[in-house]
C-alpha cells in the first residue's frame, strides 16, 4: 500500500458537486491509456473468473450489467489482497441466433443463404461478426468493469476453433459422440434440431377435436380426442387405459387376445387398440391416438408396448408429404393449414364429433418463437449417462456448491434423468462438425462378401492416410470392435464404419488429407455443433495448462435459465475432458431483472431496458450499487423500481437514492479536507497508529465520539471484518448496506455533527479531523471493489496520492483497541437522540420545527460531545421554563421533560399514531407468516433472507412499542 501520507501536503481540490457523467468518462480514459487491467500472460493467476460469453449478435442488457458488477466487485477485491487475478472475457459466436440475425439482413435484398451457398454465406456471417463483437465489451466498459480486454476470447477464434475440434476427436474416439435416429425438437423455420432447453413453453388457445375411428367389425365408432389431426395419418394405434370403466368390453376384448382394429378416418388403413396406464382418465375421450413419429409422449408409449411401425407425414418446413399415406388433397400444405382442411374433410365424411377450446402448452423456438415439431431426423449424439454420474458425484461429494444452494436441486434433477445430447445443428454458422463420410457399395444379406466391401474400403482410406502423411494403426472401443487410429505431429485422426457409410474424425485440420478424402468420394458433414457444446468448453478454454489445484476458476456468476444449459454442461465437459478437474468451486446464481410491471424483459417486445441509459442518468457507480445490492441471496426474480419518461429515458427512486449517497459520500470528502486544513493538516509520518496512540492518552469521558468512531470501524470484530466477510462469502447485499447505513448514517450524520462540538477545543478538534481522515481513506479503500470510480477519484484527492487505488489493500481490523466503554458512553447518547427525533419526527409529525426540551438527569452523556450541538441534532431546543403543556420522556440514562408546541393538536396525533400503530401491527402480521415459511423450508441459501426479515420484524415490534408506549402516555387532550 502507497502510504497516502507521503501526498497529503498537495490536496486535490473537489468539484463543488458529485457530477458523476464529468468524472467518469475522465477517469475511464485515465485507467485506459494507463493499461491498469493488463496481466502478463506468462503470469499463473490466483483467482479466476470467466464471465459468460455474451452473444456476438447482443446488446449489454440489465442482466449482462448486474453479472458483470458482481465478478468485478471479487475481482477488485481480491486484488486488493494480493491476490493475481484474472478475468477471462470473451464473446460467443451464437451459432443460430447469428444465423437469424444476417439472413433478416440479407433477406431485405432479397438473397438468401441458399443462393450465396456456404462458403459466400460464412464470409458474410464473418463480417457481420467482426464489426459487431466488441459492442458489449466497449459497454462493459462503460460500467467501470476491470477487464483486460486484450484477452478476450472469441469461440471462432482458431484457438477455440483448435480446442472443440480436439474436444470433439476425444469424445468420439471413446465412443461417447455416435450419429443416431431419433426423435428430436425441430425448428420448421430454421430447418434446425435443437435441444429441451432451448425451448420455451407458453399457455396458447387450443382447440381438441374429438375424431370417430370406425371399429372394424362392428358399426359402432371409437372417439379419439386430438389438438394435432393433421397427423392422423401417422397413426400406428390408438391407446386406451386398461382401468377405464367405459371400455370395458373392448377391454376384455384385447386382454383375451381378441384383435380389436380401428380405421383411421379419410383413409382404409387400420390400426390396433392398445392398453397403456399412460393414457389419462378423464382428459378428451379417454383414448389416445399413438403417432411415435410426431409426438415424444407417443414414441415412449410405442417403445413399451413393442409397436415398430413409425411414419413420418411432415417435411422439415412442416409440410403435409406427398406420401401414400396422405390424401392428396393434403399435399404440400403447411401443419397449420392442412390442420384446418383435415377438419374439414372430417366434418364432411361425418367422422368430427365436436371441437372444444381448451389451453395447451406449446412449445417454442426461443430464438424465433416457431412452434416446435417433433420430428425423425439422423443427428449426432453425446452419450449422457457416464458423464451426468460424474458430474453428480462433484455435487454430492461438495466439490461444487450453489448459491442460492437450492439451485442445486435443479441441477441434480436435470442430470438425473437427462438423455443423450443432441449436438448437432442444421446451420452454416458454427464449428462444423469434423467428420467426413463415405456411403458404402450396397451391402447383401452375405457376410462374407460385406467383409470384402468393409476391407476394400478401410484399406483404400489406410492408403490415402499414408499418403498424407499419418502413421496407421487398428484400434477399437467399447462401442466400435474395429476402427483405425492414426496420427503425425499435431494430429490425429480416426476411421470407422456406421450402419451403411465410412466415417472419418480429423482431430485438426489436415488440407492434404482433407483434399485426398474428397477425391475418394468422401463428403465432410454439413451439420455444424450445438453452440453450447463449444461453450461447455468455456472455463478452461484460456488456458491449456492444468491448473496445480482442483478447479480451473473459482467462481462462475450466471442466471438460472442457463443453469442446465451451460453450467451443467461445463461441469461434465471439463471433468471428463480435463483429468477429472473442476471448471469452478461457488456458482453463484443472480436474480433475474424484470420490467417495473413483472415481465421479463425482451428486445422484441420493447421493453428491455439499456443499462446504459442508467448510467447517462445517474452514473455506473450508483448502477453498480443498486446491482451488487440485490445479491445472489434473495428473490431471484427482481423488477426494476423505475419508470419510462416520455422522452425514452428512466427515472428511478431507488437508483436516484444511490446517487444521493455517492453525493453525500463527495460532500463528506470535502468536509474532512475542510477539518484537516483547520486543524493543521497531517503531521509527516503520521499514521493510524499514531492516532490510536494519541487518542488512547485522552482522559475518560473525553473525545468519546473520535473513540467510538475509531472503536466501531478498526475494533476486532467490527466494521471492516463485517463487510469482507460478506465479501467472501458472496453476501453482496449485506457489504452494500453495510457499508451505505455506516457511511450516509454513522460517519455523516453523525459523527461528522458530533465532531463539529469539539471546534473550541484544538486538541481533540485535530484529532477528530485526524479521525475522520484514516476512517474516510479506509472506507474508499473498501469501496473501490463497488464503486471504483468516485472512490479513487475522492481517495486520490482525500490523500493527495496520484496512484491507483486498485493497488492498494482492502482496510482490515485491528484488533483490540480499548475504546469499548467509551464506545458504549457514546452508542447510549446517540440511542437517545434518535428516539428524540424518532418522538418529533414521527409521534409529533414536526420535522420542520424545534420542541423544547429541558434536560434533568444528562450527566455524563453531554460531556460525551464536548461542547456539540446533542439538542441541535435531535431537533429540539433547550427551554429554562417550560410551556404549560408538558410530556415526560423517561429514555436509558436520561430523563427529559418536553414542552409541546401550541399548535401541537393531541387528538389528531393520537388518531394518527393509533392507524399507525394498526398499519404497524398488519406489516408485523406478514413478516411473521414470511418467517415461518422461510423456517419450515430450512435451507442454507435462505438463512440470509431469513436474518433480514427478522430484522425487519424487529424493527417494526421496536416501533409497535414505541407508538403504544406514547399513546398510553401522551397528556389528555
Amino acid at each position: 500500500m502507497i502510504d497516502p501520507l507521503h501526498f497529503i501536503s498537495e490536496l486535490k481540490e473537489l468539484a463543488k458537486s458529485y457530477e458523476p457523467n464529468l468524472l467518469e468518462p475522465a477517469k475511464l480514459a485515465q485507467w485506459q491509456a494507463a493499461s491498469i487491467y493488463a496481466q502478463p500472460s506468462s503470469s499463473a493467476p490466483d483467482f479466476v473468473v470467466c464471465l459468460p460469453p455474451p452473444n456476438v449478435t447482443g446488446d449489454l442488457h440489465l442482466g449482462h450489467a448486474l453479472n458483470a458488477t458482481l465478478q468485478d466487485l471479487l475481482l477488485r477485491y481480491w486484488r486488493m489482497k494480493g491476490k493475481t487475478v484474472h478475468w477471462q472475457t470473451g464473446c460467443d459466436h451464437a451459432g443460430i441466433g447469428t444465423q437469424i440475425v444476417v439472413e433478416k439482413e440479407l433477406a431485405k435484398n432479397g438473397v438468401t443463404r441458399q443462393g450465396l451457398g456456404r462458403k459466400a454465406f460464412e464470409e458474410k456471417i464473418w463480417a457481420w461478426s467482426s464489426e459487431h463483437r466488441g459492442r458489449i465489451e466497449q459497454q462493459l466498459a462503460r460500467l467501470g468493469v476491470s477487464a483486460d480486454f486484450s484477452r478476450s476470447l472469441f469461440t471462432m477464434d482458431p484457438q477455440y476453433v483448435s480446442l472443440v475440434r480436439s474436444s470433439f476427436f476425444q469424445l468420439f474416439s471413446e465412443g461417447l459422440i455416435y450419429r443416431g435416429q431419433r426423435l428430436v425438437n425441430w425448428c420448421p423455420k430454421c430447418l434446425t434440431s435443437l435441444s429441451d432447453l432451448e425451448i420455451n413453453h407458453e399457455n396458447r388457445k387450443a382447440s381438441l377435436s374429438f375424431l370417430a375411428y370406425k371399429i372394424v367389425g362392428s358399426s359402432e365408432s371409437l372417439i379419439v380426442a386430438t389438438s394435432r389431426p393433421e397427423t392422423i395419418f401417422a397413426d400406428v394405434a390408438v391407446a386406451i387405459n386398461p382401468n377405464d370403466p367405459e371400455k370395458a368390453e373392448l377391454i376384455a376384448k384385447i386382454k383375451a387376445d381378441e384383435p380389436v382394429q380401428l380405421i383411421i378416418p379419410l383413409t382404409d388403413r387400420k390400426i390396433p387398440i392398445v392398453l397403456s396406464e399412460r393414457v389419462e382418465l378423464g382428459f378428451g375421450s379417454g383414448a389416445l391416438k399413438i403417432t411415435p413419429a410426431h409426438d415424444f409422449n407417443d414414441e415412449l408409449i410405442a417403445a413399451e408396448l413393442g409397436l415398430k411401425d413409425s411414419f413420418n407425414v411432415l417435411s422439415p418446413e412442416g409440410k403435409l408429404l406427398e406420401s401414400e399415406l396422405v390424401p392428396t388433397e393434403f399435399w404440400g400444405l403447411d401443419r397449420f393449414k392442412a390442420r384446418v382442411k383435415v377438419l374439414e374433410a372430417l366434418l364432411q365424411a361425418e367422422a368430427l364429433e365436436e371441437s372444444r377450446d381448451y389451453e395447451q402448452q406449446a412449445a417454442l423456438h426461443d430464438r424465433c418463437g416457431t412452434v416446435i415439431e417433433p420430428y425423425p431426423s439422423e443427428q449426432w449424439f453425446l452419450r449422457m449417462p457416464g458423464l451426468a454420474k460424474q458430474a453428480l458425484a462433484a455435487l454430492d461429494e461438495e466439490k461444487i456448491r450453489f448459491h442460492p444452494a437450492r439451485y442445486a436441486d435443479t441441477y441434480r434433477a436435470w442430470l438425473e434423468n437427462v438423455r443423450d445430447w443432441c449436438i448437432g445443428r442444421q446451420l452454416w454458422w458454427g464449428h462444423r462438425v469434423p467428420v467426413w463420410r463415405k456411403t458404402l457399395p450396397d451391402l447383401s444379406a452375405d457376410s462374407a462378401t460385406n467383409q470384402i466391401i468393409f476391407k476394400l474400403v478401410r484399406d483404400e482410406f489406410r492408403q490415402l492416410a499414408l499418403n498424407a502423411g499419418f502413421q496407421t494403426k487398428r484400434a477399437g472401443d467399447k462401442y466400435n470392435s474395429s476402427l483405425l487410429a492414426g496420427q503425425k505431429t499435431s494430429n490425429e485422426y480416426l476411421f470407422q464404419f456406421g450402419d451403411s457409410e465410412a466415417l472419418v474424425c480429423l482431430k485438426q485440420n489436415d488440407q492434404a488429407l482433407q483434399d485426398l478424402l474428397e477425391e475418394a468420394g468422401y463428403t465432410q458433414e454439413e451439420d455444424v455443433l450445438d453452440t453450447w457444446f463449444s461453450s461447455s468448453l468455456w472455463a478452461f478454454a484460456w488456458t491449456e495448462e492444468l491448473p496445480a489445484g482442483e478447479y480451473f476458476t473459482q467462481v462462475l456468476s450466471t442466471a438460472r435459465e442457463i443453469l442446465n444449459l451451460w453450467v451443467s454442461r461445463m461441469v461434465f465437459m471439463t471433468m471428463y475432458l480435463r483429468q477429472g478437474k473442476l471448471p469452478f468451486r461457488d456458482i453463484l446464481i443472480h436474480p433475474v431483472l424484470q420490467t417495473p410491471d413483472g415481465k421479463r424483459m425482451s428486445k422484441s417486445k420493447g421493453n428491455a431496458i439499456d443499462p446504459l441509459v442508467l448510467v447517462e442518468s445517474y452514473g455506473a457507480d450508483a448502477s453498480r450499487l443498486w446491482y451488487a445490492g440485490l445479491g445472489v441471496q434473495g428473490n431471484q426474480d427482481v423488477r426494476f423500481q423505475g419508470k419510462r419518461e416520455a422522452d425514452g429515458s428512466w427515472t428511478s427512486p431507488i437508483l436516484d437514492r444511490k446517487r444521493r449517497f455517492l453525493n453525500k459520500l463527495w460532500n463528506a470528502c470535502k468536509f474532512v479536507q475542510f477539518q484537516l486544513t483547520n486543524a493543521g493538516g497531517l503531521a509527516e509520518g503520521d499514521s493510524l497508529q499514531a492516532l490510536l496512540a494519541d487518542i488512547s492518552a485522552v482522559p475518560e469521558g473525553r473525545g468519546t465520539s473520535i473513540k467510538w468512531l475509531l472503536e466501531s470501524v478498526f475494533g476486532q470484530g467490527k466494521f471492516f471484518t463485517g463487510i469482507e466477510r460478506a465479501i467472501t462469502e458472496y453476501r453482496f447485499a449485506e457489504y452494500i448496506s453495510g457499508i451505505e447505513d455506516f457511511l450516509w448514517n454513522r460517519f455523516c450524520d453523525e459523527y461528522i455533527e458530533l465532531s463539529k462540538g469539539y471546534r473550541h477545543d484544538p486538541v481533540l478538534a485535530g484529532l477528530a479531523a485526524r479521525a475522520g481522515y484514516w476512517v474516510l481513506e479506509a472506507s474508499l479503500r473498501a469501496l473501490q471493489p463497488i464503486v471504483p470510480l468516485v472512490a479513487e477519484e475522492l481517495w486520490q484527492a482525500l490523500t493527495g496520492s496520484e496512484h491507483m487505488l486498485l493497488n492498494q489493500t482492502f482496510p482490515e481490523s485491528l484488533g483490540v483497541l480499548g475504546f469499548g466503554e467509551d464506545s458504549e458512553r457514546c452508542e447510549a447518547a446517540l440511542r437517545a437522540i434518535n428516539s428524540l427525533r424518532f418522538f418529533k419526527q414521527e409521534l409529533l409529525g414536526l420535522a420542520p420545527n424545534f420542541v423544547g426540551l429541558e434536560t434533568r438527569v444528562l450527566g455524563e452523556m453531554a460531556a460525551c460531545f464536548g461542547d456539540a450541538p446533542v439538542l441541535d441534532l435531535a431537533g429540539y431546543k433547550a427551554v429554562s421554563e417550560l410551556a404549560p403543556l408538558e410530556f415526560s420522556l423517561k429514555l436509558t440514562n436520561l430523563e427529559l421533560l418536553i414542552a409541546l408546541p401550541a399548535q401541537v393538536n393531541i387528538s389528531e396525533r393520537k388518531e394518527s399514531i393509533a392507524k399507525r400503530l394498526l398499519s404497524k401491527q398488519k406489516d408485523r402480521e406478514k413478516l411473521l407468516i414470511q418467517v415461518e415459511r422461510l423456517e419450515a423450508r430450512g435451507g442454507a441459501d435462505l438463512e440470509a433472507l431469513l436474518a433480514e426479515t427478522r430484522l425487519a420484524l424487529g424493527d417494526i415490534e421496536g416501533q409497535i412499542l414505541s407508538y403504544r408506549e406514547f399513546l398510553s402516555e401522551l397528556p389528555p387532550s
